[in-house]
């Protein structure tokens, strides 16, 4: 659904910046099983900016 109205290239590029910024926010250890707990708020502030 967040792809919507995106080119392709952005629709596919888009959650691999999502992960990465997810990571990052993270810090060191990030696991898999992290990640779920991460994305909506990295989504939330990409929308507040």
């Amino acid at each position: 659904m967040i792809a919507q109205g995106m080119t392709a290239f952005n629709a596919a590029v888009a959650p691999t910046w999502l992960h990465g910024e997810a990571a990052a926010a993270f810090g060191t250890g990030l696991i898999a099983e992290d990640l779920p707990n991460m994305v909506p708020a990295v989504h939330r502030r990409l929308h507040a900016t």
